[in-house]
């Protein structure tokens, strides 16, 4: 990559990235501005704030040698000269950028992923000598910083070639290159000097101070009027001397600034050198004269001159008076033309000056109509001014320029209609409008088509609407879609957006599938039971339109279940009226998707019935201080592993309570003697399980301790049951679950697990999720296998009627596979933090 892109070019930008991935066309770039800027007439245009990358204005007779040279970066023009935009190009983001073209302005452009380089030629209105160039660069949503250093490229470019090309003369001066782009070099180079700049006879001074112009002076003039001048020279020899002792800046402008009014003084300099001069006094008496005496020898031939002889007078015997008529007609044959033809040159200077001051008028003017106005007026005030047929000429130019502003801002505004039921109705307003305004327009056959293709451009936006509907809710797009319908019957997307609605019927259906399970665990159909019928009014020729209707029955069986279900827990312990509800239901809905669990519910309540007349017989024994008291409590115990949340089953537990003191005071002697013993042997037995669990699992952590240490530096065994991953900067536990427990764990007790752990003093110790635990068993050096199959993750979801969780295989491996099981699964777990 060349040193000046690479120095110049430092953002991390998408535009920029592919600027120097395109550096070939970068720099072919840069080389076509360097020789464009090296061509005689040319001169660089400057504006307070830049349209292009480059401007400059040249000559028109350079125009083949320019389209040459741009044929050769671009390529044929995208819009010739002469030829009306298409429509394809009024909206294209450059021609927007550049606010339009007109009919005699050229356009170039070449693409790259993130932008395009373009290159415009731009006839000037107002002098038909001069064309403008435009070379930029457009891309959608540029960072201003971007584009800055993209600009700086260009101009520390062109002026490092101006100064390579430039001739070095003795003393270090230089001469061969602008004042303006060598001053624009050394702000951008952040320079600090005087430069004594000599032009012809003439001298001056410009002080820059990091780069920014501080002072100047010539003759009389200082600061700004000074450096607005020097600015201007042409042919300037420029010398860099040390820099001054003044700091303080007395021009507070900003450089282009500057470099604009210079370019106005040196515009104005120029045009007024180009008018006729007046003839002087002296040579107008002059030239009567030589124009008198030349006459008088043409009126009497074969004499010497006008004044006569006597010997003469009397050879021609005229009298003295006729011959002194004969002189004075002489004379005012000679005067006469000489001074119509001064009386005609000052008319023609004055008409060129007034005319001039027209098109300056005409340039300050933005509105073409204020433009014509002006035109119209002078024609009027002069109607025999030998510049009427260009007038007329730039007024015809002019009818045309409205005329195409007009169409362009007619097609504008049928362009950003909203596309409705009333867009043909307004686009045809405005294409109507137009053409009464403009009845014989060269407009007419393409309006004319435009209008013969509405109906098909509303179709074509009204879809083009449709599917960039993604955004909008399910009933939004249902609108949106049957609307289409509605409006284009025989539309040329019917088929297409009928389709989209039958897609749209399925997923509504799927959704409504999912919905099931929650209304479920709301116990709230009527949610349920409304999407049904939003359903079955929506889509009536859905192929999913029976699978709803079943669906909204079951939905309704189970909502009338749960209304059962509150029928029946207002009856209470009355089983038998309870059975009686449920048994009415089946009988008037035999038909019912919930049969099934209305017969569960019979069952369960024959059994409650059943169960209330065991526990009457089983109180009546315990009741009984005669029965045996062992017997009683077997009774009991049996009746309330049956019936844990029965209706009697804490009046069961109380009794047993009792039952059992009074046989705890029976067995006391018996059982306290075996009891002991069984407790000392049992401690015993305990002391031995956590010595050989030390053992086993130090023995473990000696082994988990080497294996860490191959692994280079990435683990970090803390000491203290803990080790950090330098990679990632996590807090693993030295042990897994399983090598601590020795057996594996559902998600639940894992949870509780990790309650208990306290590794190296942390309380915050979590689950893993699937990546952290990825990047220590799927990425090497990997971390120490335990011999679990695989662990728990943090990741926890709802699936189906099921509660799962992710969980990472602890092979050591670099494919990632993540996996889904229920939480009643064992496995293992390693903690994490923070």
């Amino acid at each position: 990559m060349p040193a000046s892109i690479k120095e110049n070019l430092t953002s991390k930008g998408a535009v920029i990235q592919d600027l120097k991935d395109n550096q070939k066309i970068l720099n072919n770039f840069l080389n076509l501005i360097k020789k464009i800027n090296t061509l005689p007439d040319i001169s660089m245009r400057f504006y307070e704030e830049d349209r292009s990358l480059y401007q400059a204005t040249a000559l028109i007779s350079n125009i083949g040698t320019l389209e040459k040279m741009l044929h050769s970066f671009f390529s044929v023009p995208i819009k010739p000269a002469g030829q009306a935009l298409p429509l394809k190009l009024r909206f294209n983001p450059v021609v927007r950028y550049l606010k339009g073209l007109k009919k005699d302005q050229t356009l170039y452009l070449k693409p790259i992923k993130t932008g395009k380089f373009y290159g415009v030629l731009w006839p000037w209105q107002s002098d038909l000598d001069k064309i403008e160039i435009h070379l930029g660069f457009y891309a959608k949503n540029m960072p201003a910083d971007d584009y800055r250093q993209l600009q700086i490229l260009i101009n520390k470019s062109i002026s490092r070639s101006e100064i390579d090309g430039a001739g070095e003369m003795a003393g270090g001066k230089i001469h061969g290159i602008s004042i303006p782009s060598f001053l624009q070099m050394s702000e951008m180079e952040g320079s600090t000097c005087t430069l004594a700049i000599q032009a012809d006879n003439q001298i001056g001074y410009l002080n820059l101070l990091d780069g920014n112009l501080i002072g100047a002076q010539t003759g009389n003039l200082k600061d700004k009027e000074a450096a607005y001048q020097i600015i201007s020279w042409d042919n300037a020899v420029i010398e860099i001397q040390p820099p001054g002792q003044a700091k303080k800046n007395s021009i507070n402008q900003p450089l282009m600034h500057i470099l604009m009014e210079s370019l106005k003084i040196k515009d104005e300099t120029e045009s007024s050198d180009k008018t006729i001069p007046a003839v002087p006094k002296a040579l107008k008496a002059e030239l009567e004269e030589a124009a008198l005496e030349e006459l008088s020898r043409k009126a009497a031939p074969g004499r010497k001159g006008i004044g006569q002889t006597k010997k003469d007078k009397e050879k021609t015997g005229q009298p003295a008076l006729v011959k002194k008529l004969g002189l004075a007609l002489l004379v005012l044959l000679i005067v006469v033309p000489l001074t119509l033809f001064f009386t005609k040159l000052i008319k023609s200077k004055q008409a060129a000056t007034e005319y001039k001051t027209l098109i300056q008028q005409i340039e300050k003017q933005d509105l073409l109509e204020e433009k014509e106005n002006l035109f119209l007026k002078y024609l009027v005030d002069h109607k025999n001014s030998v510049y009427a047929d260009m007038i007329k000429k730039k007024i015809a130019d002019l009818h045309k320029d409205i005329e195409d502003r007009d169409f362009e801002a007619a097609t504008f505004k049928v362009n950003s209609l909203k596309v409705d039921i009333e867009y043909e109705k307004k686009a045809l307003g405005l294409y109507s409008e137009f053409l009464k305004k403009y009845p014989h327009s060269h407009y007419t056959k393409e309006i004319t088509f435009l209008i013969a293709g509405i109906k098909n451009l509303v179709d074509e936006k009204f879809y083009e609407k449709i599917k960039m509907s993604g955004k909008l809710d399910f009933g939004e797009r249902l609108k949106l879609y049957r609307s289409y319908l509605a409006s284009f019957p025989k539309g040329k997307y019917r088929q297409k957006v009928e389709k989209m609605i039958q897609e749209m019927g399925a997923q509504y259906f799927h959704f409504i599938q999912g919905q099931v399970h929650i209304c479920q665990e709301a116990q709230n159909w009527e949610k349920c039971l409304g999407l049904c019928e939003d359903f079955l009014t929506a889509f009536t020729k859905n192929s999913h339109y029976k699978d709803v209707q079943i669906l909204a029955k079951e939905i309704k069986d189970r909502q009338d279940l749960l209304i059962l279900k509150k029928k029946v827990a207002m009856a209470g312990a009355d089983y038998h009226k309870a059975k009686q509800i449920y048994l009415k239901y089946l009988k008037k809905h035999p038909n019912t998707y919930e049969k099934g669990n209305i017969n569960q519910e019979l069952a369960e309540l024959e059994i409650r019935i059943q169960n209330k007349k065991e526990w009457r017989k089983i109180l009546a024994f315990v009741k009984n201080p005669r029965n045996d008291v062992f017997i009683s409590i077997k009774l009991l115990e049996s009746y309330l592993s049956n019936n844990v949340g029965g209706p009697n089953a804490s009046k069961a537990k109380k009794m047993l309570i009792d039952l059992k003191t009074r046989k705890e005071s029976i067995i006391k002697t018996q059982v306290n003697a075996k009891g002991q013993q069984e407790e000392i042997n049992r401690i015993q037995m305990e002391k031995i399980r956590q010595s050989q669990a030390r053992i086993r699992l130090k023995k473990i952590k000696d082994e988990i301790s080497t294996r860490l240490n191959l692994t280079g530096k990435r683990f970090v065994n803390n000491g203290n049951d803990t080790v950090t991953d330098t990679t990632t900067g996590l807090m693993w536990s030295l042990l897994d679950s399983e090598m601590e427990l020795n057996q594996c764990l559902n998600y639940a007790d894992a949870l509780e697990y990790m309650k208990t752990r306290h590794y190296g003093g942390y309380n915050d110790w979590r689950f893993p999720t699937a990546s952290e635990l990825a990047s220590i068993y799927k990425n090497k050096p990997y971390f120490p296998s335990s011999g679990a199959k695989w662990y728990w993750t943090s990741e926890t979801f709802i699936k189906g009627y099921h509660v799962v969780a992710n969980i990472v295989s602890a092979q050591q491996e670099t494919i990632f596979e993540k996996k889904t099981v229920s939480q009643k699964e064992c496995g293992a777990v390693r903690f994490v933090r923070p």
